[in-house]
């Protein structure tokens, strides 16, 4: 349901693209999206990471709407075929706003967002990002360094560019000299040697980072990690004595140290000059005016429990007022910040296995999880936030698995890793050995306790190998018979009887009883296959070898 409505047919298209630009920075949305349908332009804001339709207008002042953000943008309103990006400044409330405006093409026209950076209002210092006070100590630590590579990490609309401005803002004093390579630049900094990356003018980070060395510089901020080239030109920056600060999309630091390994870089470079990696989500802040405490759920307690290692029996919930929406004002970020200690240094220096790599990053450091359910129990988020921000894939470790499970409603379940532990029969197994040899050391000899289906397996195996010895003894005796007696039918008569086998006792029937047709005695003999006694003659079912078979199983700043 729209927000607000507009008399396109009276009010001017200027007036009205102005009232849309100025609501969205009142309702502190961090992006406009004009979205073109077939007989309407539907417009919508994103307000605490949630997209809601502000307002839409009727087809016949679509192209007037779109155009006007375009000419107020500094694009060319005549070129609709190809993606453009532009600029708006705009000043509300005696405070400037700076957007960032860009294009692409559909089916139905042209598709207009606009971000709103509001990054001035995070700027005044470090402390008012909004992470716990133990991060935040970890970072300003990280930054007296003189040398070596910072990096802020998370998914799009996670907040690394407010962070990275402010670290900058930390580190902008008189005596340093900042150089930072944005595409594109999102906000001046007063102080702040701002490079803006423009390929088309052959301005790229490849031939700016081959260039900068020769500025003097101590801080360098990149906007991103954007190839292996460029990680790379990075990291040797930092060996002459630079310090480095950029971005990486991934969502935690675990996966940042893993992308980085399979990157075409040198281990050594990696290992020698990472000192730390901040890894960072946005969640919705409870409205302080209407949050509301109250018991919270055995399904609650127990998630908590696991991952913080707290009891917690109260949580805070949103409620919802006129001065929020829906129980939510802002956003704040969770977070992990890792500092690059020399053990992690060695590990990956020497590309050891990920989960050894893993176990040392988190054995003295909180995990992005636990960050968020801390903020869940002191009361700036709420629980359904931080569930919903979780990534089930790569926020757990193996042996995590069921408090993964747990999460996503499958109850408790046990996880075995067959490579770490061992399984429940190869265990019982060697307990049952283990058992016997007991038994060998302090009396007389013993014979190991067979199953039932082993002891059923041995009298088959018995029954059959009698059998098959009978069978072949009864052939010695027919042809011994064969060679006594000599057939007085006719060859033909012969070369069907002769390839079957009889028994003795048939065979001597047959001499004594003359008159008993020839055919009747062939198809008496066609009962038994020869088959069968020649499959026997392959097999050496006599050997005991059998019981010797086990089966078992197989992340701009900028």
């Amino acid at each position: 349901m729209a927000i607000r409505e507009f008399d396109f047919e009276r009010e001017p298209t200027v007036s009205i693209v102005k009232k849309i630009l100025t609501d969205a920075i009142k309702m502190k949305a961090t992006d406009i999206h004009f979205d073109p349908h077939p007989d309407r332009l539907v417009i919508r804001f994103r307000n605490n990471g949630e997209l809601t339709e502000y307002t839409n207008t009727p087809d016949n002042v679509k192209l007037n709407i779109i155009t006007r953000v375009k000419i107020i943008a500094g694009m060319n309103i005549t070129d609709s075929i190809l993606p453009q990006t532009g600029t708006i400044n705009l000043e509300v409330d005696g405070k400037s706003h700076s957007m960032q405006v860009s294009t692409l093409p559909i089916l139905d026209g042209e598709k207009v967002v606009v971000h709103i950076s509001n990054y001035a209002r995070n700027l005044k210092n470090i402390d008012r990002i909004g992470m716990e006070q133990e991060d935040i100590d970890k970072i300003k630590n990280l930054i007296k360094e003189k040398q070596g590579v910072i990096l802020v990490t998370g998914t799009n609309g996670s907040g690394k560019t407010t962070t990275t401005y402010a670290l900058l803002k930390e580190l902008n004093k008189p005596d340093m000299n900042i150089i930072s390579i944005e595409d594109p630049i999102k906000m001046p900094l007063e102080g702040v040697n701002q490079v803006q990356v423009a390929p088309d003018k052959g301005v790229t980070y490849k031939t700016l980072l081959r260039n900068i060395e020769s500025q003097d510089l101590n801080v360098l901020a990149i906007n991103e990690l954007v190839d292996d080239e460029t990680t790379r030109s990075a990291l040797r920056l930092s060996t002459t004595g630079r310090l480095v600060i950029s971005t990486l999309n991934t969502k935690t630091v675990f996966q940042t140290v893993d992308t980085l390994l399979n990157m075409n870089v040198e281990n050594y470079l990696l290992g020698d000059n990472l000192i730390g990696i901040i890894s960072q989500r946005l969640v919705k802040k409870l409205c302080p005016n209407c949050r509301s405490k109250k018991e919270a759920t055995e399904y609650e307690k127990t998630v908590i429990k696991k991952i913080t290692g707290q009891d917690v029996k109260e949580i805070y919930y949103p409620e919802g007022c006129e001065e929020c929406k829906e129980g939510y004002l802002g956003q704040s970020p969770i977070s992990e910040v890792i500092p690059i200690t020399p053990e992690l240094r060695d590990a990956i220096s020497n590309n050891r296995d990920r989960e050894y790599i893993r176990k040392i990053l988190y054995q003295d450091n909180d995990t992005i999880l636990k960050d968020g359910f801390k903020k869940v129990i002191s009361g700036d988020t709420s629980f359904s936030e931080v569930i919903r921000i979780t990534d089930i894939k790569t926020d757990f470790a193996p042996e995590e698995e069921n408090i993964k499970q747990y999460i996503l409603g499958n109850g408790e379940k046990e996880f075995v890793d067959d490579t770490k532990a061992p399984r429940e029969d190869i265990k019982l197994e060697n307990e049952q050995l283990k058992k016997m040899n007991e038994d060998l050391t302090k009396g007389p000899a013993i014979t190991e306790p067979k199953s039932e289906t082993n002891k059923a397996k041995e009298e088959t195996k018995t029954s059959s190998t009698k059998e098959v010895k009978e069978t072949k003894k009864e052939e010695i005796t027919k042809e011994e018979v064969k060679k006594e007696e000599k057939p007085t039918t006719e060859p033909k008569a012969e070369a069907i009887v002769e390839p079957v086998t009889v028994s003795t006792e048939e065979k001597e029937d047959k001499v004594e009883n003359p008159t008993v047709p020839e055919e009747s005695a062939v198809e008496e003999v066609k009962e038994e296959p020869k088959e069968e006694v020649d499959l026997f003659d392959k097999l050496n079912l006599d050997s005991d070898d059998d019981d010797d078979f086990s089966y078992g199983d197989s992340y701009s700043i900028i």
